[in-house]
């Protein structure tokens, strides 16, 4: 039964403020990025119009457009390698 007065945005924020919450929710497999490395994105993308960081921003931009394409390329090749061997024994 959900606690109706459980914010899950409200959590999140916690768990991004409080390192030590941050670390829990990286161990339990629920996030990537050390630390230091979530706080240096939130604060290019926080201020991504400032000239100064307008390069990082870009940069971390590509980095998430070739995350996402290299999910989306191994997501097809794993739905091919399916289609073309089903289940045959020996396949790996």
């Amino acid at each position: 039964n959900p606690n109706p007065n459980h914010d899950p945005r409200s959590a999140h924020f916690e768990t991004i403020m409080s390192k030590d919450k941050y670390e829990q929710a990286r161990a339990a497999g629920n996030l990537r990025f050390s630390y230091r490395a979530m706080q240096a994105a939130l604060l290019i993308n926080l201020y991504q119009e400032e000239p100064i960081l307008n390069q990082a921003s870009q940069l971390l931009r590509a980095l998430v457009d070739i995350d996402e394409l290299m999910t989306m390329w191994r997501q097809r090749h794993a739905l091919m390698v399916h289609r073309m061997l089903g289940v045959k024994m020996g396949t790996g």
